[in-house]
């Protein structure tokens, strides 16, 4: 049975829409080693491993949003990514051949027990984030943190020890050990008063220092060892004796402190247009046309187009991802000329595609024809934000090209 919103918040302490703004905050971050994948690629992007298509991300981003918002469990999660993956060729394990030595390697790609891993290892992050945030909110009254292991045969030796250890919320070492520490790791941390430290009989535990261990992560393509910095730290416990701890590779930063957008630049434009596609017909899209109308500021960015090199040549541009702001939208509303969502799927083809380019001081102004010959305006300011996307006469087209300079001109 899926899990109800009600059991989440009564089981993780805190509001389910938080854990679902930091799922859908997270961009995609794709690498090919996720076992070596940066601590912060971890609290900032879905890690993937093996995986180097955006479509095949994006569908399981999607599949952990649904999921997280309807309580769903990781058994539903495979079962409606599965089918969704096979035909996508994303299924079982490939062989590849070194055409130098003939080496065969077997690289893993989706299967059910992948699957339960990304979903529990993602959802968990999100629920630990949001517990985060309001343990903060809450910390003058609790500020006392425990940590809280399963405690059963399956929690790590490394997880196990750090049980009942309770630090003050603004000790260091919740920059490593905040929940979760590892791939399928099921800790938690619980915000205590003073009095409940003091009933319980807790110790409260201090970091003494720092430390970094080089974990070895895999062998490059002339069969050096690749090693990975991991961050840790050392306490003394209630007896007096030293304790070390290093989370995961890859786990050594708290998911909650922090979150960014992918940044598209670093992919092919064929895999990045699909992944802005889904963004502007999707949850993204639209909580931010929904915070824009009731008010709310959260600072919210989504990409909404991506140039090629062809355009970035002829249009002069430092980089090639537009982006929409939600301040921006902000402005658009406040004026009354906010597209609708369906709307919005436009800006990227304009973005893209346009017929007419023309600069204007620090604008430029992106023309095309849509709705059966409707001209639409995209203006994107000097860091490629959308100042505005709206329908416009082909009298604002010659007005616009008299007053700037003409980039290209294709009618």
């Amino acid at each position: 049975m899926p899990i109800s919103k009600a059991e989440i918040s009564a089981l993780f302490g805190m509001k389910p829409e938080a854990a679902l703004r930091y799922l859908e905050n997270k961009g995609l971050r794709i690498r090919t080693d996720a076992d070596a994948m940066q601590a912060v690629d971890h609290a900032h992007a879905f890690g993937f491993a093996n995986l180097a298509r955006l479509d095949i991300a994006q569908d399981l981003v999607n599949g952990l949003r649904e999921g997280l918002a309807a309580g769903q469990t990781p058994e539903w999660f495979v079962k409606n990514l599965e089918p969704v993956l096979r035909k996508k060729g994303w299924w079982g394990s490939e062989e590849n051949i070194d055409t130098d030595t003939g080496e065969i390697t077997t690289r893993q790609l989706g299967n059910p027990a992948r699957l339960n891993t990304i979903y529990r290892t993602n959802t968990q992050a999100a629920y630990m984030s949001a517990r985060h945030e309001s343990m903060l909110a809450n910390a003058e009254y609790r500020p006392y943190w425990r940590y809280v292991a399963g405690m059963d045969a399956k929690t790590r030796p490394s997880h196990a020890r750090l049980h009942n250890r309770v630090f003050h919320y603004l000790d260091p070492i919740w920059q490593y050990i905040f929940p979760p520490n590892g791939f399928n790791c099921r800790c938690r941390a619980e915000a205590l008063t003073e009095q409940e430290v003091k009933q319980r009989g807790y110790v409260i535990s201090r970091t003494d220092s720092e430390v970094v261990q080089q974990v070895m992560t895999g062998e490059d393509e002339n069969g050096r060892p690749i090693f990975t910095p991991v961050n840790g730290v050392r306490f003394s416990g209630p007896d007096g004796q030293a304790v070390t701890f290093f989370p995961d590779v890859g786990f050594d930063i708290n998911p909650g402190k922090e979150v960014w957008k992918a940044n598209l630049d670093k992919y092919d434009v064929e895999l990045s247009r699909p992944y802005v596609s889904a963004g502007l017909a999707g949850p993204e899209l639209t909580h931010m046309l929904s915070d824009v109308t009731q008010g709310n500021r959260t600072g919210e960015i989504l990409a909404a187009g991506v140039l090629d090199a062809g355009e970035v040549a002829t249009l002069g541009t430092t980089g090639r991802t537009a982006w929409l702001a939600e301040h921006q939208l902000a402005a658009q509303a406040g004026a009354g000329t906010l597209p609708t969502q369906q709307q919005w799927a436009g800006v990227q083809t304009v973005i893209e595609s346009s017929t007419v380019a023309v600069r204007a001081g620090e604008l430029l102004h992106l023309f095309r024809q849509l709705d059966e010959g409707q001209w639409w305006l995209a203006t994107l300011d000097a860091g490629l934000v959308v100042n505005t996307f709206a329908p416009v006469q082909a009298s604002t087209l010659d007005a616009t090209i008299r007053r700037g300079t003409v980039l290209k001109d294709a009618r």
